[in-house]
């Protein structure tokens, strides 16, 4: 008899600040592309990280473990950071941190850092009414800076 597969999820949650800044843009035509979400300092969210994997019935204890700890573990490095200056992917030269983009760099991470859990996809929320959900045979190479 057969192993039935499961879809298994687990959940975290990190506080972090951010802003959107193109910086091929003047400051005139940030603030008019990203409204209160251009500023010298940011803002922040109380994010709400989801992710599924998908195990053999019979295995389902060992996936959720590890797919539990790695989101631990990039809950606690992104936790009370501001991601402009900590996460190098969006830094100066690099990503906005939209949620899209948000959502593709921790997907990236997941894959590198469990790359025998069997990824379904992640869902990152910024707020209860605003989430994104990225499947693994979704992902793409992440937007651009000057691509808002």
């Amino acid at each position: 008899m057969s192993s039935q597969p499961l879809s298994i999820s687990v959940q975290g949650q990190f506080s972090a600040a951010h802003f959107y800044r193109n910086g091929e843009w003047s400051d005139e035509k940030n603030r008019a592309i990203f409204g209160l979400c251009f500023s010298d300092y940011g803002h922040g969210h109380d994010y709400q990280i989801e992710l599924t994997v998908v195990s053999e019935k019979a295995n389902w204890q060992a996936a959720h473990g590890k797919a539990k700890d790695v989101v631990r573990r990039l809950c606690q490095a992104w936790d009370h950071q501001h991601l402009n200056f900590k996460v190098p992917e969006f830094g100066p030269q690099g990503l906005i941190p939209t949620m899209e983009n948000l959502a593709t760099v921790l997907l990236k991470k997941i894959k590198t850092e469990a790359p025998d859990l069997n990824l379904i996809g992640v869902k990152l929320a910024e707020r209860p009414d605003l989430w994104i959900e990225l499947k693994v045979q979704d992902t793409q190479q992440p937007k651009h800076q000057n691509t808002p």
